[in-house]
């Protein structure tokens, strides 16, 4: 009589959860297909029809891409017979709203064991991911297609906003599934995670401003990114990237996080069924190799005006400087690059 109220209660909880998902990566309609084995990585409950399951390297590769407004018909125009000829940046640029967003999730399965105990299943997985999200404006893509020319005048500037998180890194998991009657089962994982890479802007914009009496150009900018690579990436003493040689087996172990997979199944019958489960609940800690880079224009010259990069021209005498002497292109090109 308990058992069956248990039963009927998760029955409940997860038709009233059914329409509200919140995930960090997309899933598919092939996660939950009965005779999947890897259905247990979106569905740690989910109660597989076999006795033991084990692969590598090969054994589930996945590659999703998600995207709000960026489509494949916005970007070329056709030829008669219907392919790609060319690319149309101004109806690419129509086509964006003030908010857009592409993301990316990959996962390679280094090595799965899976083993049936009684009504449990023991479950160990391996796996390398990568999760990226890029959320834009349409500023850039309007001023490439436009030109600063739709943009003139100090009320109106061409204004490119983005933000950026991407995340590279392996997991180990060790799980359990266990089938409570015939009708529930429940499961979950625990995860040793680390990470190899990781790059996050807290801001990322800018703005270009067109006098429209002298037609000079002038850029404000906002810039605040965190990163952590491996070590053999580094800033050099120029403030510049850097390699110091090959990875080493260390730089996979240098960011230590740990994550959870929780999960609850309720099948009526072996065709329909209801989910209820959390994925990578968890945290990854960046400390290695981290560093923080701030946008801040300084005065390095001729360019800066007020906390801002102004190029109003190069006169015809400075441009043969530029092209005949090499020691005043070199401090040229110098003064653009401390910008």
């Amino acid at each position: 009589m308990i058992m069956n109220r248990i039963s009927l209660f998760f029955a409940l909880l997860m038709l009233t959860l059914s329409s509200a998902v919140m995930r960090a990566q997309e899933v598919s309609p092939v996660d939950f297909m009965r005779l999947n084995p890897y259905q247990l990585k979106s569905n740690p409950a989910a109660d597989l029809p076999y006795e033991s399951v084990m692969s590598m390297v090969i054994g589930n590769i996945g590659l999703n891409v998600q995207t709000t407004t960026l489509r494949y018909d916005n970007i070329f125009d056709f030829d008669a017979s219907g392919r790609p000829a060319t690319v149309n940046l101004k109806k690419l640029a129509n086509s964006l709203h003030d908010n857009n967003f592409v993301g990316i999730d990959v996962n390679e399965n280094l090595f799965s064991l899976y083993r049936r105990v009684g009504e449990g299943m023991f479950t160990y997985d391996h796996n390398v991911k990568a999760h990226g999200a890029l959320k834009y404006n349409d500023g850039l893509f309007q001023l490439l297609a436009n030109g600063n020319a739709a943009f003139v005048g100090d009320n109106n500037p061409a204004h490119v906003d983005m933000n950026l998180d991407a995340t590279v890194y392996h997991e180990f998991s060790v799980g359990y599934q266990r089938r409570i009657n015939d009708n529930l089962s429940v499961g979950g994982r625990a995860k040793l995670l680390f990470g190899f890479a990781n790059v996050t802007t807290d801001v990322c914009d800018a703005k270009l401003f067109t006098d429209a009496d002298t037609y000079a150009l002038s850029i404000e900018e906002n810039l605040g990114a965190r990163m952590s690579l491996p070590n053999m990436v580094f800033i050099n003493n120029k403030g510049m990237l850097d390699a110091r040689g090959p990875l080493s087996v260390g730089d996979f172990f240098h960011n230590p996080g740990f994550g959870v997979d929780l999960g609850a199944e309720y099948r009526f019958n072996d065709q329909l069924g209801v989910v209820a489960a959390v994925n990578d609940l968890g945290f990854i800690h960046w400390g290695g190799n981290d560093f923080k880079l701030d946008g801040d224009i300084h005065d390095a010259g001729q360019f800066y005006d007020n906390g801002s990069f102004l190029y109003e021209g190069i006169h015809v005498d400075e441009m043969q400087h530029i092209l005949s002497d090499e020691t005043y292109r070199e401090k040229f090109f110098d003064t653009i690059r401390k910008y």
